[in-house]
């Protein structure tokens, strides 16, 4: 059993960073749960690396993303920052399924993939306290769709997932 505690104990210090949580305050109302390490501190500015993954998605889509974290600090309390890294579709809702099924409807075979790469952002963040911040910011995940119909492939034009989330942080 202490060994046990030990091993705990060490490991919430090796894993010290910022929790947050995200609501999408537009009509998807996401919710994303997210970590931010700090990586590296530079003389004006630090950098962190981080991930998120949607919790709960009305729609059904859901993504997971991982980031880099440039963050630049205004004053001691407010600071802005930059994403920019890697999202994909953990969940597509279905979606791929209901467009194949509907041209299945109108008799032809064909298939959908939807996929997602580029995720980026920025924002502001204001602390509360030494543990406890709020934020605004804004993040796009680009999605890609595929239609492979009658031996021709096409790639569709759609637009991006935009967010506008408010965000509630705990450094530990």
């Amino acid at each position: 059993m202490k060994k046990k505690l030990i091993i705990l104990l060490l490991f919430s210090f090796s894993i010290s960073g910022t929790m947050y949580l995200a609501y999408d305050t537009d009509d998807a109302e996401i919710i994303t749960l997210g970590y931010n390490h700090m990586y590296k501190q530079f003389e004006t500015w630090t950098l962190a690396i981080g991930g998120n993954y949607d919790v709960d998605t009305p729609s059904g889509l859901a993504f997971a993303s991982i980031y880099a974290l440039p963050i630049f600090p205004i004053n001691n309390q407010i600071s802005f920052w930059v994403s920019i890294g890697y999202g994909i579709i953990a969940d597509d809702g279905g979606f791929e399924e209901i467009m194949a099924n509907s041209l299945s409807d109108y008799g032809l075979s064909g298939s959908v993939n939807l996929s997602s790469g580029l995720t980026h952002g920025f924002g502001l963040h204001f602390n509360l306290n030494e543990k406890i911040g709020l934020g605004l910011g804004t993040v796009t995940n680009t999605l890609d769709l595929e239609l492979e119909l009658l031996g021709l492939t096409v790639d569709g034009d759609i637009d991006d997932l935009e967010r506008s989330n408010i965000y509630l942080s705990y450094t530990f």
